[in-house]
């Protein structure tokens, strides 16, 4: 579906928003007439000002609880697919392992992690302002495009550790690199590839942006600098694919990370649209401008740059099928669509207004659209709250110490190994639904890891369900089973609710 971003609760947020439409119409005006100040920065300090907002109450999300837990688990000498289940690539992990193994268990974790994401994040707002200013020269305008950056902020979730965020900033840098192909050289070439061998061994998404050098490649209609250089670029993919492979080849889990990353994730692939309105408009508006650049100026880079919104578009298309419409799928379209928009779009939008009175009453219109998306996410939010969550956390890392626990995620203590190889939602959802992830999860038995080694703390309740019931229904455990685990959770442990969740809690820990 294409999301339109618009989201509110109340008709207090609706107001709201109107009353943002006449304060920015007030500034756009005053800006306008005085000449002095750069039109989009106030409205760029609003936009900045919901990010850190929503950064400090959104409430923890499972992906970055999963990524640390298993960068913690490969750090304590575990090895993917083959001691815990998983169906993503080993790489980030694998980069985090050292810093989780050394630091202290604690649940500041996320904060430290989410510091360090929004590091990463300016690392991309940066290469793509440096794309932009390659493609438009002196009309590239920072201030509005960093506006249109932070309008797709929280959409884009860039502050949540995942491998999106690395799979963005190297793609990033691969395009600033292909921006130099054009003119002859090569090198950018084998550079190219190393970052898109790097990109794609975080996660395989946004796939076509491979084809970006070549594309660059072609525009420089010599054939024997054409074929030389797809050999180039094909020995630096193979070189930016080797810290993966080592590690796969080392551990002996190529054909694991073959089925579960790629032939499994096959099945949970759909073709879908997602696509918010006003960034993705305003990219397609650069694109279209920056081809009729390469046609009036012969520019190269800029078609590179409108051939990579458009490559990222194509890629853009699929998503999984247990998932709502997410923007972190989108983050590298969110800014190459920036960069591409960099031009001046906005301005010439409301130059061609007329009058101050219009021209404020566009800038207005244009400034209340691309702060809707975070205004409406921050204003709607109510599912949970980051210091809450923590606080939830702090708990049961403190009952799960140098213990083992069944607790699925995002509210799992992540410096806690498994009893079982069941720790995330996901793992239920796909069981009922994929014989193979039913098949790994009945790999251990559950029923006699419980009775032997009883952890710290049990999950009681999964969707409003006994959570040994719910085993039950899932036939991950027998019927004759079901009556020993509830007699031992009878008579070993006791209920405790934490952040609204019920828990087991073993009574020697309480």
């Amino acid at each position: 579906m294409v999301d339109l971003v618009f989201n509110f609760k109340t008709l207090g947020n609706v107001f709201t928003l109107f009353a943002l439409f006449f304060i920015f119409c007030g500034w756009s005006y005053y800006a306008l007439k005085k000449k002095t100040f750069s039109l989009f920065i106030f409205p760029l300090i609003v936009q900045a000002g919901f990010l850190v907002t929503y950064v400090r109450i959104a409430g923890l999300n499972m992906d970055e609880a999963e990524h640390l837990h298993c960068a913690w688990m490969v750090g304590q000498g575990m090895v993917p697919f083959r001691d815990f289940w998983q169906h993503h690539s080993p790489l980030l992990w694998v980069l985090l392992a050292p810093a989780m193994k050394a630091i202290k268990p604690s649940a500041a974790i996320f904060e430290i992690s989410r510091l360090f994401s929004l590091g990463v994040f300016l690392l991309i707002v940066l290469v793509g302002w440096r794309i932009a200013r390659k493609a438009w020269g002196d009309k590239a305008h920072l201030p509005s495009y960093l506006f249109m950056v932070l309008s797709a902020s929280i959409m884009g979730e860039y502050f949540t550790l995942r491998p999106d965020l690395y799979l963005t900033l190297f793609l990033l840098i691969g395009v600033y690199v292909s921006l130099a192909i054009p003119q002859g050289r090569l090198f950018p070439v084998f550079i190219a590839g190393v970052c898109v061998g790097l990109a794609e061994s975080f996660i395989s998404k946004q796939y076509f942006l491979a084809l970006l050098p070549l594309v660059a490649l072609f525009l420089l209609r010599r054939n024997k600098s054409f074929f030389w250089g797809v050999f180039i670029y094909a020995l630096g993919i193979a070189l930016g694919s080797i810290p993966l492979l080592l590690y796969l080849f080392k551990n002996h889990i190529i054909k694991d990370f073959i089925h579960w990353v790629f032939t499994s994730n096959k099945e949970r692939i759909k073709l879908t649209v997602m696509f918010p309105l006003a960034i993705s408009a305003l990219g397609v508006f650069g694109a279209w401008r920056l081809f009729g650049k390469y046609l009036r100026e012969r520019n190269a880079e800029a078609l590179v740059l409108a051939a990579a919104f458009c490559l990222s578009v194509a890629s853009s298309f699929t998503g999984c099928v247990f998932s709502f419409p997410a923007g972190y799928y989108l983050q590298f379209l969110f800014i190459v669509g920036a960069a591409c928009a960099a031009g001046g779009v906005l301005f010439e939008a409301v130059d061609k207004a007329g009058s101050i009175f219009k021209k404020a009453a566009v800038a207005g219109a244009l400034c209340t659209l691309l702060v809707s998306p975070n205004f409406s996410r921050v204003m709607s939010h109510e599912n949970s709250f980051f210091g809450k969550d923590k606080q939830s956390v702090a708990q049961l890392l403190a009952y799960s110490k140098n213990d083992t626990c069944v607790v699925l995620l995002p509210y799992h203590p992540i410096f806690c190994f498994d009893a079982t190889r069941l720790y995330s939602s996901w793992q239920y959802v796909f069981c009922d639904n994929y014989k193979d992830v039913r098949e790994d999860a009945l790999t251990k038995d559950i029923t006699q890891t419980l009775l032997t080694n009883p952890p710290a703390i049990i999950l009681a309740r999964l969707n409003k369900r006994d959570l040994m019931l719910n085993l039950y229904l899932k036939g991950l455990i027998r019927e004759k089973d079901y009556r020993p685990l509830k007699a031992l959770l009878d008579e070993r442990y006791t209920i405790k609710e934490i952040g609204g969740v019920e828990y087991y809690i073993r009574n020697d820990r309480l």
